[in-house]
């Protein structure tokens, strides 16, 4: 029928924006580029197209613009409260940049404080889908635990899961995560301090029964 013809297409027309902080000059570059190598290779997997966006063209300009023709950000770099910024501390996504382009689509956002007042301000405008971190987004020394953990809701939601099945995924991953962590030493206990920070701040909004395939 036309109705499911229509559905199809949508569905081959989804497809993600990788927006990522890899400038040599950043502190955790090197960390933030791994993150979305993870982020293109669950792309890769689900066969969803993608394009990413790096400095020096990590700006609001490019991301929200490339927004129209994307269904899905995923964006890898530092934040304050109602700014995710670039290498030159530069908004790139904000609540004072013109997000418009978002509206019925997706925000995965690696970045600190991301779920506090630019939430709010993406909800209010339209966004569909938004994961993000109401505190600092903590990275340890163990940097493989806490990309599995940063990325899990990702592959979940990119592979065909609800929101609400990602979610209860990436906070399962989350909570085995921190069990398996030692506690032999102090260094042991920051390292599951961090984590649990990010457990305890991980924000992910939307209908529970959104998939990737109904945002725009």
């Amino acid at each position: 029928s036309i109705s499911i013809n229509l559905l199809k297409t949508r569905r081959l027309m989804s497809s993600v924006l990788i927006a990522y902080n890899n400038d040599c000059n950043t502190e955790l570059h090197h960390f933030f580029e791994s993150c979305s190598d993870e982020a293109k290779q669950a792309c890769l997997d689900n066969k969803i197209t993608f394009e990413s966006v790096c400095p020096p063209n990590l700006n609001a300009d490019k991301v929200c613009g490339k927004m129209e023709s994307n269904s899905l950000c995923v964006i890898v770099s530092h934040g304050i409260n109602g700014e995710i910024i670039n290498e030159n501390n530069e908004e790139v996504i904000s609540i004072h940049t013109t997000n418009y382009n978002f509206a019925n689509k997706g925000l995965y956002a690696l970045a600190c404080y991301s779920g506090l007042d630019l939430k709010d301000e993406l909800i209010r405008i339209g966004i569909k889908f938004f994961v993000g971190y109401s505190d600092s987004w903590m990275i340890g020394t163990d940097e493989e635990l806490f990309l599995k953990c940063a990325l899990q809701g990702l592959k979940d939601f990119l592979s065909g899961k609800s929101k609400k099945d990602a979610k209860e995924c990436m906070i399962s991953t989350y909570k085995n995560t921190i069990k398996d962590m030692p506690s032999n030493s102090f260094e042991d206990n920051f390292q599951k301090m961090l984590m649990i920070n990010n457990l305890e701040s991980l924000v992910f909004e939307g209908e529970d029964d959104l998939l990737f395939s109904d945002l725009a």
